[in-house]
């Protein structure tokens, strides 16, 4: 009977430590390559996310969600991290940003006849710009009040694509990354960017403040981070 009570009490041991040892994190369905429901393994940033808490010995538990919603989840401490985001005022608020998980290049996506325009003059004739909801618009803010933009707000990333294809919006915002994986995966012939790069951003991991773990998890990712991307290079 002792045996029995011992067996028991190191399998609530067990179970109990390697719950305390699960981290809950939360990412969007639709930013490839970077992360993506679709694809087996989830996306390169999930790739990166999941060797760095391995690196921790730690596991990582992932949910799905649409961009907003787990943005608001994560704030309010549901979850123990988000990924990958960029640094905006509002965030800044809210969040911890980890060092940064990639570099990325945002460029004003046109149809090709109009690629040779720069942004300035392209935005004094064509204001219908389309960026998903969620996606960052702080950098967009001083050409929206500058030049009256019209923002076109899709759910999902796709369709700002489509409709820049078939010259239903006049342009669409988003990094090089994101848009080489959708021209390739819809056979589009009619996009390209603006030569100029419209700006250059980090990608990060965001923890929330609102919990008190927070900043050491936070200390032990960046390192982790580190570890892992030292590797790679």
């Amino acid at each position: 009977m002792k045996t029995f009570f011992l067996i028991l009490f190191s399998l609530q041991f067990s179970a109990q430590a390697s719950a305390g040892n699960s981290i809950s994190a939360v990412t969007g369905e639709d930013f490839p390559p970077f992360t993506t429901s679709a694809k087996e393994g989830g996306g390169k940033a999930v790739k990166l996310i999941r060797d760095t808490f391995q690196t921790l010995e730690m596991n990582l538990k992932l949910d799905w969600l649409p961009w907003k919603r787990a943005e608001k989840k994560t704030a309010n401490g549901e979850y123990d991290f988000i990924f990958p985001y960029v640094k905006n005022a509002q965030r800044e608020k809210l969040f911890h940003y980890s060092r940064p998980l990639y570099e990325i290049k945002n460029f004003l996506y046109v149809p090709k006849k109009k690629s040779h325009m720069q942004i300035d003059k392209f935005l004094v004739e064509h204001k219908k710009i389309c960026i998903p909801v969620g996606y960052n618009t702080q950098e967009l803010e001083p050409y929206i009040s500058k030049y009256s933009l019209d923002l076109v707000r899709p759910s999902k990333i796709e369709p700002c694509f489509v409709l820049l294809n078939k010259e239903r919006v006049d342009g669409m915002l988003t990094n090089n990354y994101l848009a080489s994986y959708y021209i390739q995966k819809l056979s589009i012939k009619n996009i390209r960017h603006l030569e100029k790069v419209f700006s250059r951003k980090t990608l990060h991991a965001l923890f929330p403040k609102k919990k008190e773990s927070s900043k050491a998890l936070l200390i032990k990712f960046n390192r982790a981070l580190k570890k892992v991307t030292d590797l790679a290079y």
